[in-house]
Order: C-alpha cells, then sequence, then structure tokens
C-alpha cells in the first residue's frame, strides 16, 4: 500500500521526484569519497604508527583475562611472515612505595629475548635475566615518587 500511494505522489509532481533522486543520488555521491577517506586514514595511521612508533601489534583477549595458551599462541604469531620478534607481557594492578609516598601503576612482567622491549630506555639499564629484586619505573612515576636510578623502592601487588 505504501509503496502505491509513494509512486503516485512522485508521479504526480516530477519537480518533487527529480529533488528526490537528485538528493539520493548526491548522498551516494559523497558518501563514496568519504569512505575512500576514512579507509586510506586507517591506512596512513597503521603505516605510520608501525614507521614511528616501536612498529609493535598487540594482542588481546575479546573475553577473559588471560591467554591460555601464551607460549603457543606467541610461537604461531614468530610464523607469520614480517614478524621480527615476539614479547610477551604480563599486566596485573599493583603498587610501587617509596617511604611514605605510594603510587597505583599498571606493573608489566615483560619477556623479550630479543632485546625488543614495549617501552624506551631512557636512563640507567635493563633488568637482568632472572633478577627478581630490580624494578625498572617509567620517567613520569619516578618524578611523582621523587626517585632516581639505583634507589630503593618497593613493589607489591594490588589489593593487598
Amino acid at each position: 500500500m505504501l509503496s502505491f500511494l509513494a509512486w503516485r505522489e512522485l508521479r504526480s509532481s516530477p519537480l518533487t521526484a527529480a529533488v528526490l533522486v537528485f538528493a539520493a543520488s548526491a548522498g551516494v555521491g559523497f558518501q563514496i569519497p568519504n569512505t575512500a577517506n576514512l579507509l586510506g586514514y586507517e591506512a596512513e595511521m597503521f603505516q605510520q604508527g608501525v614507521k614511528c612508533g616501536f612498529g609493535d601489534v598487540r594482542l588481546y583477549l575479546r573475553y577473559g583475562r588471560r591467554i591460555e595458551a601464551a607460549q603457543e599462541t606467541a610461537a604461531r604469531v614468530r610464523q607469520v611472515e614480517g614478524i621480527t620478534g615476539v614479547s610477551s607481557v604480563l599486566i596485573l594492578p599493583g603498587a610501587i612505595c617509596k617511604g611514605d609516598h605510594s603510587q597505583s601503576v599498571t606493573a608489566l612482567a615483560v619477556e623479550a629475548p630479543d632485546g625488543r622491549w614495549p617501552f624506551r630506555l631512557v636512563g640507567g639499564q635493563a633488568l637482568a635475566a632472572g633478577d627478581k629484586q630490580g624494578i625498572l619505573l617509567g620517567r613520569a612515576l619516578a618524578g611523582r615518587l621523587g626517585v632516581g636510578v639505583g634507589d630503593q623502592v618497593a613493589g607489591r601487588p594490588w589489593p593487598q
């Protein structure tokens, strides 16, 4: 019924029909370059992130809290053409304490046997393999706590 009424109205007013067809065509005409622009922008952002950033691609779970077969997943990712290194990172909430000051943090445990860390080292040195005492802090966090390279701090899991 609606189709019949719409068709009848369009036939009764050729100007309305022409404006409607023009508007629909213009909308489609604008959408095509808009879609192309968005796809190009997305591709360029990805390319620049790889060139100017660390070039990393991160895998996250869609559901759940951890990757059950992390070693097998890392082995499969290493097999992908173009992958030059794979690092496993465990992320947990925690706190860093210096004296009476405490700061909630996101603690990372990084396994990077090839030396490709998901961070840039700007002071001090990387922790030695098997080091269970050292903590590597970001520059902003170290500044907030007032600590420098070699200072003693305490780390603890959150909540405690």
